[in-house]
Parts: C-alpha cells; sequence; structure tokens
C-alpha cells in the first residue's frame, strides 16, 4: 500500500503539469517541441526521486515550484512513512522471534 501511495504522488503531479501546461499560453518545459504524456510522467518520476537528469526543465516559476514541492513530498514520504514501515517490521520480526 504505501508503494501504491508512492507511486500515486508521481501519478499526480504528472497530471497537475499536463494541466499547467494546458492552462497556460507558454509551455511548461524549456525544451522546445512537443512533449508527450509519457514525458510527463517521466519528468514527475525524475523529479519525485530527485535524481534530476536534467534533459527536461520547467520554464516558468509555477513549474519549478511545483518541482521543488514534489522532490520535498517525495524524500520526506520516504524518510518518513516507509522508514516507519521498514522499523516496524523488523520490530515484529524481533518479537516474533522472542515469543518461540
Amino acid at each position: 500500500g504505501a508503494l501504491c501511495a508512492y507511486v500515486l504522488i508521481g501519478l499526480l503531479f504528472a497530471f497537475v503539469y499536463l494541466a499547467v501546461n494546458d492552462f497556460r499560453n507558454d509551455p511548461f518545459f524549456a525544451q522546445p517541441g512537443e512533449h508527450s504524456q509519457g514525458e510527463y510522467l517521466y519528468f514527475s518520476f525524475v523529479t519525485m526521486t530527485t535524481t534530476g537528469y536534467g534533459d527536461l526543465t520547467a520554464a516558468h516559476g509555477l513549474g519549478r515550484a511545483l518541482a521543488v514541492l514534489e522532490a520535498l513530498i517525495g524524500q520526506l514520504y520516504l524518510v518518513t512513512v516507509i522508514a516507519l514501515l521498514v522499523s516496524n517490521l523488523s520490530r515484529r520480526g524481533r518479537a516474533t522471534q522472542t515469543e518461540v
């Protein structure tokens, strides 16, 4: 479930980027040309994981602000939720071993 939520966050931001592109007069990406929905999805996950290849970049302030927000949410999610789940799994394993 936690992994699904992480993927859904990436999908949500991809759709937000698409919406920003559709509602603004200027293009979302600084790189010229038409960009497919897959490129928005790619940009979202590269941003969320803070990989940052740099082949696609947001062209204006709103896109950049959203990218920073996504990167922060992605990292905070990993640091808090996933770390909490992993620590709970290790506690359960120790509790089961002591009961035996």
